[in-house]
């Protein structure tokens, strides 16, 4: 059963990894910032405005009140 995250710090959120572009891989060695997966993964209230606006526009519009 899918338990439900308690609060925000339960969450984590990933976002690409700046630091090799998403490849994994710095000059041939694995990426130590990501751990070579090209992602990492943030709490929600330590992402920045730029990623929080990227991940706003994937999210539906709410429904229109009556």
């Amino acid at each position: 059963m899918l338990e439900l995250p308690r609060s925000s710090t339960d969450l984590r959120i990933a976002v690409p990894c700046h630091s090799c572009n998403m490849l994994g891989k710095i000059a041939g060695s694995s990426c130590d910032y990501c751990g070579g997966t090209g992602w990492n993964l943030k709490n929600p209230d330590r992402l920045s405005p730029t990623e929080l606006d990227r991940l706003r526009k994937k999210f539906p519009a709410p429904p229109a009140e009556p």
